[in-house]
């Protein structure tokens, strides 16, 4: 029995602001190549955009929301970018027992944001073209 299922257009309201995603995110598959160091201690990068990072945390009130964390050093393929300021703009249930903590940059300036976008250009094509990043960016 062959059924077919009719959709319909979804109303939308005029009232709803539009959504729209300022940056891409890349995810980060080698640890080792692209870190974070944040008040003295080293994270893993779950992946990256212009504008932040995520990263996973052990302990669910290691970094709390709206927290603002001076001094950062972004390491990316050999490339450190320091003195870099994030505010904490969410911690989320992650895999494996590990919390996930989103960080915003802020107050970023336009070199430092044209060397990220610069590296984080190259790997996402890296990762369109061949399922994955590899070697140096």
């Amino acid at each position: 029995m062959n059924q077919s299922i009719e959709f319909d257009n979804a109303e939308t309201d005029p009232n709803l602001p539009e959504i729209v995603r300022k940056n891409f995110r890349v995810p980060v598959e080698n640890a080792q190549d692209v870190w974070v160091k944040i008040q003295d201690g080293r994270y893993d990068i779950l992946d990256i955009s212009p504008g932040g990072i995520r990263i996973p945390v052990e302990e669910q009130n290691r970094f709390v929301n709206g927290q603002v964390l001076p001094m950062c050093e972004l390491h990316l393929f050999g490339l450190c970018l320091e003195h870099l300021t994030g505010r904490v703009i969410h911690v989320s249930p992650g895999d494996k027992h590990l919390w996930h903590c989103g960080i915003e940059w802020t107050g970023i300036d336009t070199d430092k944001t044209g060397r990220l976008v610069t590296v984080l250009s190259e790997m996402k094509n890296r990762l369109l073209e061949h399922g994955h990043i590899e070697g140096d960016v």
